[in-house]
This record gives structure tokens, sequence and C-alpha cells, in this order.
């Protein structure tokens, strides 16, 4: 009998061994805003601390609604609402679908802890063909999800995000988190903020991938189709996917595994000439309401863009500090603007380069 039992535990065990398991890439999410000044110290943690610690770590940010205008409308945005923060822990964040938020202060711990506890998943997941048009901006994916473990319980669900990098926006801050710039208020005019989600193409719910149970072995491919926006820099596009158990919020499911990959591969040609320094792009041109300046800045310098009219006259001061080398997306509102033609001006330690501005 004892070596039945043992022959037993040998078989189990030698069972177990045989299913492959894959490095675990955590995903966190963030609810923010430009106009929460905590928020600033959150991300200044995820830019800095956290990528460098965790490299593995996958940050998406879905901004809400704050008094002045975000980047807050994108396919899916109801997700901030089904977000239950605990007050106490604010600003906190949300890491792989564990149900409850954690204090950004605690945010390097916790990370810890969880890759420590579970450095490994049974999920390989895969984007095994994806296919970029530059002139429709259209993205075509196959995506492919392997169980390589036990038998799993449960409904699993899965997403694809599309982020963008490097956009600036005044950002409400708090002095040890970032350098206010702005005269007399505790705003920063160059303040980066990264992971924006921009889109979720299966929108806050995801889709389904198997009911009930997900044998081991098992494997799925799927197809996905989705184009970016204009006003977005390919360049500085993400996507990310993620696999969960479903649950009745994202922040209550539990993330199985998560990728993320540039929407342009690195080898490629990128879509604006980064070599040049100056306003690349004013998108749309003519408009009414909002605009995107696309700007390229080479060397650490000082740097300014500011909206001037047709008669030198300085209307509006958007960007005023020191900003690093990058491909940068400011997304200016056009509703205090009246009518008319204007000149869209960056200077920097380079010299100056303008675009005209059309306003309707």
């Amino acid at each position: 009998m004892k070596t039945k039992a043992i022959f037993t535990c040998l078989f189990i065990l030698s069972s177990l061994l045989c299913y492959s398991q894959h490095s675990r890439n955590i995903i966190v999410y963030n609810t923010t805003s430009t106009d929460c000044g905590p928020c600033s110290c959150l991300d200044s943690i995820f830019n800095i601390v956290v990528q460098d610690s965790f490299p593995n770590t996958i940050i998406v940010e879905f901004h809400e609604i704050g008094s002045n205008p975000d980047f807050n409308t994108y396919r899916g945005d109801d997700v901030v609402h089904t977000f239950r923060h605990t007050p106490e822990l604010d600003p906190s964040c949300f890491p792989n679908g564990f149900g409850y938020d954690v204090n950004y202060l605690s945010l390097i711990n916790k990370l810890n802890g969880l890759y420590n506890e579970f450095p490994e998943t049974p999920i390989d997941l895969k984007i095994t063909s994806k296919i970029w048009n530059p002139d429709s901006l259209s993205v075509d994916l196959v995506l492919n999800f392997k169980n390589d473990g036990l038998t799993l319980n449960g409904d699993y669900w899965y997403n694809v995000i599309v982020t963008e990098d490097k956009l600036i926006r005044d950002h409400r801050t708090l002095d040890s988190c970032s350098t206010p710039n702005r005269p007399h208020v505790p705003i920063d005019s160059t303040f980066v903020n990264n992971a924006v989600t921009r889109m979720m193409v299966y929108y806050s719910e995801g889709t389904s991938l198997t009911e009930s149970t997900w044998d081991a072995n098992q494997e799925f491919t799927a197809s996905c189709n989705f184009k970016l926006d204009p006003s977005w820099i390919s360049d500085n596009c993400n996507v990310v996917v993620n696999v969960y158990e479903k649950a009745d919020s994202l922040y209550k499911a539990p993330v199985l595994q998560a990728i993320k990959e540039a929407i342009i591969s690195p080898s490629s040609v990128p879509e604006q000439d980064i070599s040049k320094e100056g306003i690349l792009k004013v998108y749309p041109n003519p408009s009414s309401d909002f605009i995107n300046v696309h700007f390229s800045v080479l060397n650490r310098s000082l740097c300014s863009i500011n909206i001037y009219n047709l008669e030198g006259k300085k209307v509006k001061s958007l960007v005023q500090g020191y900003m690093n080398p990058g491909l940068y997306n400011y997304e200016i509102n056009l509703s205090d603007f009246p009518s008319g033609e204007y000149l869209v001006i960056l200077e920097t330690s380079k010299g100056k380069s303008w675009k005209k501005l059309v306003i309707l």
C-alpha cells in the first residue's frame, strides 16, 4: 500500500513536470487624470522605478474625465467606472486583476511579492503575425493562445488595447513628483504621459476565448483588425494583449498572461522623420475643436511651444521647460480660440520651427 502511494505521487509529479511554464508578465491598470496632482507621482514611479526594476511589467493607463479636457475619449472609456478605489490608498493602481488596489508607495513591494509568488504562467501568448499598413493606418494581427499546463476551469476572455507614449499635456503636479513651470499654479506643461489607452479593440468587456474549461494543451488562434487615428503618432503606439478569467469587472479578472509590442517594429522605417528637430505635423488642420502637434526634440534642451496670431502676438503658451530627446504629441483644445489663422512655433536650443494653423 505504501509502495502504491509513493508510485502514485511520483506519477503525479512527473505529469506536472511535463507541462511547460512561461515567464509571467504582470499588467498594472491605472486610472488617472491630468487634473490629478498625486497621479503624477504614480506616473513617475511607473516611468522610472517599475520599468527599471520589473521590465516584464506592462502598464496600461485609463484616463478619467477631470476638470480639464483629457485623453479620456476612447473606445471602451466606460472601463474607468468599473474600478473601485480604496479612498485611503489613493493614488493607487490595480495589479494583474487581483480585485484590489495598491497605493503607489506600496507598488514596488507588491510587484516584488507577486513576481516571487507567481513567477510563471502556463499560458503561452503570442502575436504570430502583425501587418501594418501605413497608408490606411490599419493593423492586422493574428494571436495565438495555448494552455501548456493543467486544465483550467472557468470562462477565459481576452482584449487588445492600443496605447500611445509621449503625450504632452498640462498636468497638475506635486513638487516632489514633477516640476511646476506655469506661473503661480502647480502645473507641469512638459509632463510626459505614457501608456495612455487610445482604444480597447473589444471595448471594456473584452471578447470570449473559451467557456467553462480551457483544456491542457488546448490552443486557440484569433485574428484582430483595427485602425490608428491620424492624430496619434504611430511610432509611439503599442498593442497590449491580455488574457484573463472573466469577472464582473476588469480589475477583478485574474490575468493569466499579457504581452506588449510596438505597432511599428524597431527594424521598420519610422513613419515620421525623427532625424529632424521641429514641428513635424499639425492635425487636423483646419480644425475647430482639437489639434495634435507632433514634434521632435533631438537633444535635451529648453523647449517652448507657443501659438501666435499673424500680427505676431502670442495668444497661448503651451510648453515651457526642459525636454528629453524624443518624438512627442501635444493635444490642444481650441475652444477658446477665435476663428482665424495662427502660427504654432517650437523653439529649442537649435532654433525655431513653425506650422500654420487654421481655426474654423
